[in-house]
């Protein structure tokens, strides 16, 4: 099977209005989603809504769980305001809600769409397949079997990058923002994460099998190499 694999958004509809707008680089291909759709950027209501329409028309298409994308939803039944700013989520907040004036928490939970909400809620720690292991944050090297969503979303695997315990398939990940604003590549990983909403990053996606890059800019030139 040939797919599609988008890395990290954060927010960035415009980017990704454009990725999808080009539906030539992922027709008969089935699309993943590395997950990390909300916060840093300024339109996560925007990402969803997009989202939501691609899968009407797509729904075979895999959407897995981001970090940031849990933190949301813990901030939702917590109330933790200080450790979801603290992970980008003021501007998440400002998207739905403008300026807010009272119980933040209370408000969000009223202007988020329950469509939204339920996206979230809905989404997978990771996919898998003979070949390829797709999740947020790849796989720990220490115990390549595990797959938790602590192990698929919330944690950071650094030794990803070296040559650590091969898993035995091609790892798909995003979470690791890629300083040289390009996808990484190897036999083992690939990641996905190239900065988009993030100190003004393209939004990346990936060809399988191959390695085909799709990338659009933060001014929404889209670029194949």
């Amino acid at each position: 099977m040939s797919f599609f694999v988008v890395g990290d958004i954060h927010g960035c509809s415009a980017q990704l209005r454009v990725l999808l707008e080009r539906r030539e680089l992922e027709r008969n291909r089935r699309v993943v989603f590395l997950g990390d759709f909300v916060d840093v950027g300024p339109d996560s209501p925007g990402v969803i809504d997009l989202l939501l329409a691609f899968r009407m028309q797509r729904p075979d298409t895999v959407f897995l769980l981001g970090n940031h994308d849990l933190g949301l939803l813990t901030y939702l039944r917590s109330g933790d305001f200080a450790a979801y700013a603290a992970a980008g989520g003021i501007a998440t907040i400002r998207a739905y809600c403008g300026v807010v004036h009272g119980d933040v928490r209370a408000t969000l939970e009223r202007e988020m769409p329950e469509t939204h909400r339920a996206f979230l809620q809905d989404l997978a720690p990771y996919f898998e397949t003979n070949e390829y292991l797709f999740s947020h944050c790849g796989y720990s090297p220490e115990s390549p079997e595990d797959r938790s969503v602590e192990a698929m979303v919330l944690q950071s695997h650094q030794r990803l990058f070296e040559n650590g315990a091969p898993l035995g398939k091609l790892a798909v990940c995003g979470h690791y923002f890629q300083r040289t604003r390009r996808p990484f590549i190897t036999d083992r990983v690939i990641c996905l994460d190239t900065g988009c909403g993030i100190l003004g990053g393209p939004l990346s996606a990936v060809l399988l099998p191959g390695s085909g890059i799709v990338q659009v800019s933060p001014d929404l030139n889209l670029s194949v190499s």
